[in-house]
């Protein structure tokens, strides 16, 4: 993987900076479906706009709970030695390089008897 994972929050604007999505946009969506329709992977993969909302430091990762009685979803700074649950789940992942690209930025914490999300925190294995 070569050097320390690029930080999630590295190079990206604030959520406040961002500009409108444009007809550009809008076309740039249109290829990047077409190439998940080719893939079979339109009901697998979508698109999210990159941006923060703070800094993450190296070693610091976003990990994301689910309670659904309450229907609230949370994502939460974590250290990635410190997770402790099982099992996690990658979730999102930056394109524009390739430390980034083999580096999966936020987690998913799942139950391993049930599949289900856990509120609590997940063990990180890379």
């Amino acid at each position: 993987m070569g050097t320390s994972p690029v930080p999630l929050s590295h190079g990206l604007l604030d959520i406040d900076e961002v500009p409108p999505l444009t007809p550009t946009d809008l076309q740039c969506m249109l290829d990047v479906r077409a190439v998940l329709e080719r893939h079979g992977a339109l009901q697998r993969f979508g698109l999210s706009l990159l941006h923060k909302h703070f800094e993450l430091s190296e070693g610091e990762i976003l990990v994301e709970s689910c309670d659904r009685a309450r229907r609230v979803l949370v994502c939460r700074v974590e250290r990635a030695g410190d997770v402790t649950a099982r099992r996690l789940i990658p979730t999102s992942w930056r394109l524009d390089s390739i430390d980034v690209l083999q580096g999966c930025k936020q987690w998913c914490g799942i139950d391993p008897d049930t599949n289900a999300h856990v509120g609590g925190h997940t063990e990180l294995n890379f």
